[in-house]
C-alpha cells in the first residue's frame, strides 16, 4: 500500500495502547525497590514473576485484558499447580510456602 500523507502509519489505538502499557518486568523493578531485604527481593521476583509468566503476560494492556473473574480463577489454577501433596494423606506439605506466595501476591495487588 503507498503511503499517503492522510495515511498514519500506526492507528491511533494503537499509539495509545503503547503508552498506556508498562511492561510487567519494570512494574515488579519497582515494586521489589520498596523491599529492604535482598531474601524479600529475590523471593517477590520469583513468585510474582513466575505468576506473570503463568498467566501469559508481558505488559498492563495484557493483564488488564484478563477478566477479574477469570484472573482470579487463573491465580487459583496457579496455585494449584504449585501444590505438592503427601502420597499418602494427599494433604498439602509445602502450605507455608503458597501463604507467602499469596501475601506477595497480595502486597503487591495492593500497590
Amino acid at each position: 500500500m503507498e503511503k499517503t500523507e492522510n495515511t498514519p502509519v500506526i492507528a491511533n489505538s494503537e499509539i495509545v495502547e503503547q503508552v498506556n502499557s508498562i511492561d510487567l518486568d519494570n512494574v515488579l523493578d519497582g515494586f521489589i525497590a520498596t523491599k529492604r531485604s535482598n531474601n524479600t527481593k529475590r523471593a517477590y521476583a520469583r513468585d510474582i514473576g513466575d505468576l506473570f509468566t503463568y498467566l501469559g503476560c508481558k505488559n498492563t494492556s495484557e493483564l488488564g485484558d484478563i477478566q477479574f473473574h477469570d484472573l482470579v480463577v487463573r491465580i487459583q489454577g496457579y496455585l494449584e499447580e504449585c501444590t505438592e501433596y503427601d502420597e499418602s494423606t494427599r494433604r498439602p506439605i509445602n502450605h507455608l510456602q503458597l501463604i507467602e506466595k499469596r501475601i506477595r501476591y497480595r502486597a503487591f495487588s495492593s500497590t
